[in-house]
């Protein structure tokens, strides 16, 4: 478990707790137990972490429940065979063992009899030429014990309750063993503390130990450690946290070493290799130059100090924090012991030591100052050295994580640098799309605006689970959007650049942008060859996308980090740790009203409400489960009610009961076949596809692999629970190939074909758009709704004019990768921008060497002018000072440096 500590001179944390109380009321909350299991879906787990960062064991907790087989010691099987288990695995939902012998093999778990605690009693002492010992399993004394790892996220915000902006540094966690719909939810992400004082640096610094909790499954107290699996922040914060310099640096990149200076990225090599990664980061390496900073800092230079952080891109804040203090300490020592006469060596004040021999004597003197300051900062802070033990004081010749440089570079099991992963939210929502969206409208007019809004207003936004469009909003405040608006934008947008609104260059890069962020919001890639199929998808849009911005801007992947990051690591990060959206940071951001107080306390009101393990009585334990408004305000949604095949009826006042042609309305002309017996008919709200989308009437779904308009009908006798009542009529579309549409999309035409479906056979929902650039829909003035009652006030809307031709919407979030399992590939095949990419990359590299040369150039020249003046002025004001003679009476100079006796 984790424990925040600070530096003796940061103070003011405030704590939610002093442990991460809140994971273990995740063990004993039933609506979170039911779902937790091992990620073994993603790379990191299959391949990086440790088995000692794994679940240590397995029980049969529908038999027996005290019986646990921990890895790494001898078992026995049904059959006699002795094994030793290596990790457990939930295999195609059955339990496994992993088992060396001396290769690898899968052993189900029901085939495990006697456990090492079995085996002593009946053997005796069992010795081995090799231990097995398992220290959690001693620790644990008979509790069941588990792994979890968290993802461990920080960000700036207001603490104030006025409006005005008062940034505290807020950290949360959340449990990474959970599914998505649990992630995706307030409701179970935990505060863990705040403070104006305190940065993410200081608040992370943390240790891990095992901690009881209870778990309400299977009704036992259990033991459980911690461990870091992922940082997903803004890029910022992921700077900070891998002790990066950041975007503005010449090596900007946190995950590897790219970058260069303006000159050697504007040639070809450099400007190609902007579009891939480089050799990744390490934490050793890191820490190894924090190290050589701290030792430079010891000669008093803070130029030297700079030029490492440019030449590297390592800049840590715990070091800056003890940079400063060497820099202060070893200006005031060589100032004693070189220049002062009174308490210098005593060589230098030997005048027959001259010219290099002299400076030679100074360069030692350095050193030796320079060993004496690192010598002190293995001793601060104070308080922290004098916890150490007597073998860590004999040992401990190093710099401390947490002490002295960043605590991430050293957890175990955390790779800061690669499990910093390129998050959604802030490098595609809010970097490129918003990169995009201002290069599009920036050219616009108040008229062109106009029209924007007024066909974006037209937009359908049934499949896409948006709420309505604000058009008008968009266009007035283009320049202070938020994530969802960027969401509405890309999945929508498209759809209606026409009129002149976008040059081709822009349009293509829409189009790709809006195919690229479908396919990162995959919730789930199910089987092996869909998942290799996806890679090379992705990596097809995502070198399509910053090819089209060397045609749209060749500086902007020079200038705008986000570019690289998308480009060269989200294609690792997924393959890493699993579908994009797995990480997204939307649920993490935070009010602004009493952040500590009132997320401290709303933790044990959430276990409480919830049914979490209490005493208390059970009205208070499913006050929860029954109170919508209170589920709404937490954060939390239940989505199990809602069965594949579920009828939603209206209420009794709305049903309306009409007699079969009556209630078919257009359709009565057709001839469909229904139960002669039911006399009345109703219209139903809604119906649960298998996908468990909500189908309303008019919705667009997928049904045996073809596209259909569906209608509900429902019989009048209890619609919603007699499913062989129900019937659902649809209205079947035709789909073709757009390859020869400007958008490739897709086309639905529509049939003279109407059949009567089960409700079970709808499969799920998606969006498509109306044709209106080819099919030349009008624009007129429509009267205004307000509420249920129509006003004489007008506003301008589109009018389709055919509803027989419409675009399916490639580029919708929602169910993307069911419309892609579902279509046949030629419908939606990716194919390169670009074939010969390299060619095309040393054309952008020349035109941004045209443009960004003369602009270089002339910032090297101002600060070159710049350091020119303030040598001049530095020089001007020390001949302005009194001159010091060479000897000063001993009692006007002091004789010990300050700060000097700490050394």
């Amino acid at each position: 478990m984790f424990f925040l500590h600070l530096l003796d001179n940061l103070p003011h944390l405030r704590l939610s707790d002093d442990r991460l109380q809140a994971i273990i009321w995740d063990w004993a909350n039933p609506y979170i137990t039911e779902v937790i299991s091992e990620s073994w879906q993603a790379g990191k787990y299959v391949n990086e972490v440790k088995p000692e960062q794994l679940t240590p064991m397995w029980a049969d907790w529908k038999g027996s429940l005290s019986k646990h087989f921990y890895v790494n010691k001898i078992a026995q099987l049904r059959d006699g065979q002795f094994v030793i288990p290596l990790c457990w695995v939930i295999f195609k939902r059955d339990g496994v063992f992993i088992i060396q012998d001396p290769q690898m093999e899968h052993i189900p778990a029901s085939r495990m009899k006697y456990n090492f605690l079995d085996l002593e009693r009946q053997f005796g002492v069992l010795k081995f030429l090799i231990t097995m010992p398992h220290l959690v399993q001693k620790r644990a004394n008979g509790w069941p014990a588990y792994c979890i790892p968290i993802m461990l996220w920080a960000d700036d915000v207001s603490g104030n309750r006025s409006k005005q902006y008062n940034a505290h540094m807020n950290m949360y966690v959340a449990n990474v063993n959970l599914p998505h719909p649990k992630l995706a939810q307030e409701y179970f992400v935990w505060f863990c503390s705040t403070s104006p004082h305190a940065s993410s640096s200081e608040q992370f610094e943390a240790l891990s130990e095992d901690l009881g909790a209870y778990d309400c499954q299977i009704q036992s107290e259990i033991v459980f450690q911690i461990h870091g699996h992922l940082l997903p922040a803004d890029n910022p914060q992921q700077a900070e946290s891998n002790s990066n310099t950041g975007a503005n640096a010449n090596r900007w990149c946190h995950g590897d070493n790219t970058g260069r200076t303006a000159e050697k990225c504007e040639s070809d090599d450099g400007y190609h290799a902007l579009f891939g990664s480089s050799t990744p980061r390490q934490p050793q390496d890191t820490i190894s130059i924090i190290k050589e900073q701290i030792w430079t800092a010891g000669l008093g230079v803070q130029d030297a100090i700079d030029k490492i952080q440019t030449s590297t891109g390592v800049k840590d804040k715990t070091v800056l924090f003890w940079i400063q203090k060497i820099i202060e300490k070893a200006n005031l020592m060589q100032r004693d012991q070189l220049y002062t006469s009174a308490t210098r060596d005593q060589q230098l004040n030997d005048h027959q030591y001259k010219g290099l021999e002299r400076e030679a004597i100074k360069v030692e003197i350095k050193k030796v100052i320079q060993q004496q300051l690192f010598e002190w900062v293995l001793t601060q802070p104070p308080k922290r050295y004098k916890q150490l033990s007597a073998e860590s004081l004999v040992t401990c010749k190093c710099l401390r994580p947490g002490d002295h440089y960043n605590i991430l570079l050293d957890v175990p099991g955390l790779n800061p640098h690669q499990d910093s992963l390129c998050e959604i939210l802030h490098t595609v929502l809010l970097g490129v799309d918003k990169y995009f969206w201002h290069g599009t409208n920036k050219v616009w007019d108040k008229k062109q605006d106009t029209t924007f809004a007024i066909h974006l207003q037209s937009s359908s936004i049934d499949g896409l689970t948006l709420s309505p469009v604000p058009a008008q909003y968009l266009v007035q405040y283009k320049n202070s959007l938020i994530q969802k608006h960027f969401k509405a934008l890309q999945q929508l947008g498209v759809f209606h650049l026409h009129d002149g609104l976008c040059n081709n260059a822009y349009f293509e890069l829409w189009k790709v942008n809006g195919e690229l962020r479908a396919m990162l919001w995959y919730p789930e890639i199910k089987e092996i060859d869909t998942y290799l199929l996806f890679l090379n998808d992705l990596q097809i849009l995502l070198d399509n996308v910053l090819d089209l911005w060397g045609v749209v801007d060749p500086m902007r992947i020079l200038t705008k980090y986000k570019l690289h990051v998308l480009g060269a690591h989200m294609k690792e990060d997924i393959q890493c740790f699993g579908p994009a959206i797995l990480f997204s940071t939307e649920v993490f951001e935070a009010p602004s009203f009493d952040i500590a107080t009132t997320l401290a306390d709303m933790e044990p009101f959430k276990h409480q409400v919830s049914g979490g393990y209490i005493q208390a009585g059970d009205k208070v334990r499913n006050f929860l489960k029954n109170n919508k408004a209170l589920q709404c305000r937490l954060g939390w949604a239940d989505f199990s009610t809602l069965a594949a095949g579920y009828i939603k009826s209206h209420s009794i006042k709305k049903e309306n009961p009409s007699a079969w042609a009556n209630v078919l309305g257009q359709l009565s002309s057709i001839h469909l076949p229904h139960d002669a017996m039911v006399k009345s008919w109703v219209q139903c709200k809604f119906i649960v596809s298998r996908s468990h989308d909500i189908c309303k009437p008019g919705s667009w779904d997928f049904f045996e692999s073809k596209l259909q308009g569906v209608t509900i009908l429902a019989a009048k006798e209890d619609a919603s629970a007699k499913k062989d009542s129900t019937i659902v009529i649809i209205e079947q579309f035709n789909i073709a190939a757009g390859a020869g549409h400007l958008l490739n999309m897709p086309i639905l035409t529509q049939t003279a074909i109407v059949k009567e479906i089960l409700p079970m056979a709808v499969l799920f929902i998606f969006n498509a758009q109306h044709d209106c650039d080819n099919l030349k829909c009008s624009v007129t003035d429509i009267p205004v709704k307000q509420g249920r009652d129509m006003t004489s006030r007008t506003h301008t809307a589109v009018i389709h004019a055919n509803h027989s031709w419409w675009i399916l919407n490639m580029h919708a979030l929602h169910n993307a990768h069911l419309i892609r399992e579902t279509l046949p590939s030629d419908l939606w095949k990716l194919k390169y921008y670009f074939h010969n990419r390299l060619a095309e990359h040393k054309k952008f590299a020349a035109q941004a060497r045209e443009i960004g040369q003369p602009k270089w150039l002339e910032s090297r020249a101002k600060a070159k002018a710049t350091h020119a003046k303030n040598q001049k002025s530095k020089k001007g004001k020390q001949a302005d000072l009194p001159t010091i003679p060479e000897e000063v009476p001993e009692e006007g100079l002091l004789t010990k440096s300050p700060g000097l006796e700490t050394l």
